[in-house]
């Protein structure tokens, strides 16, 4: 079965990375399956574990997400206080009040689904010789010659994200502490991890994501090195599923 590959400009496509191809049918696109912008008024004495539905997103299923909060619509920040399950998108008041502003990017990729790519070519030789031609694909209804990349499905200085593994683990919150994925590299990845808890109550079966150790003080990206990504359960930490979304694209 025949594929698609375009490396990035400069790049000699015959020895290019995995993570230095613009575009590779190979592995799955991220997606955006839907854009939300959110206008949430936290006032009226709402408490700090108030749960709001914002929509119904209508993938029945629950999907990685990018989730962002403002306070001004200008300066943005990653949050958590977004949730999802498998047909609603929802917020949750933990600080703030007044006029909230959140945007949320829904992918088609399933956040409670097994997957791992190949590593076709995981470290590549460095650039070629190779570097004129280049190809474009515009979205529908713009034009190749625009020069708005946002306007592009495919463009040589604009590289399109591609998964390399998804999955969750389950933390029994017995004390183990943390959990590491092996993910195959050689580099360290770009990479979201969520958290979908089984506490009981209004919270159970709704995930959201998570740049820090639950039911600590303590913040703490995840972290991921040339062969696992962490994830960081805390000890006894909160019981559930934690899934991750690992890109084969490097941190650095």
């Amino acid at each position: 079965m025949g594929y698609i590959e375009v490396a990035r400009r400069g790049y000699d496509l015959r020895t290019a990375s995995d993570s230095d191809k613009l575009f590779s049918s190979k592995f799955p696109s991220l997606l955006i399956a839907k854009r939300y912008l959110f206008t949430v008024n936290f006032g009226g004495g709402l408490s700090p574990s108030f749960l709001g539905n914002l929509t119904d997103h209508g993938l029945n299923y629950i999907p990685c997400f990018f989730a962002f909060k403002s306070t001004d619509n200008d300066k943005w920040n990653p949050t958590d206080e977004i949730y999802l399950d498998e047909s609603s998108v929802y917020v949750i008041k933990n600080t703030g009040s007044g006029t909230q502003y959140f945007m949320v990017y829904l992918f088609f990729t399933p956040m409670f689904e097994f997957y791992k790519a190949p590593n076709v070519a995981p470290t590549g030789s460095g650039k070629g010789s190779i570097g004129g031609p280049f190809m474009k694909i515009a979205r529908n209804g713009h034009s190749v010659e625009d020069e708005d990349l946002r306007n592009f499905v495919i463009h040589p200085n604009s590289k399109t994200l591609s998964v390399h593994q998804t999955g969750f683990v389950t933390n029994p919150a017995d004390g183990t502490g943390n959990i590491d994925v092996e993910h195959g590299l050689t580099y360290a990845p770009l990479h979201m991890i969520y958290l979908r808890q089984d506490t009981g109550g209004s919270y159970d079966g709704k995930a959201n994501m998570i740049y820090y150790v639950p039911n600590s003080s303590a913040t703490l990206s995840p972290p991921a090195d040339g062969t696992n990504l962490t994830i960081p359960t805390g000890t006894p930490g909160t019981p559930g599923d934690y899934a991750y979304l690992i890109l084969k694209d490097p941190i650095l």
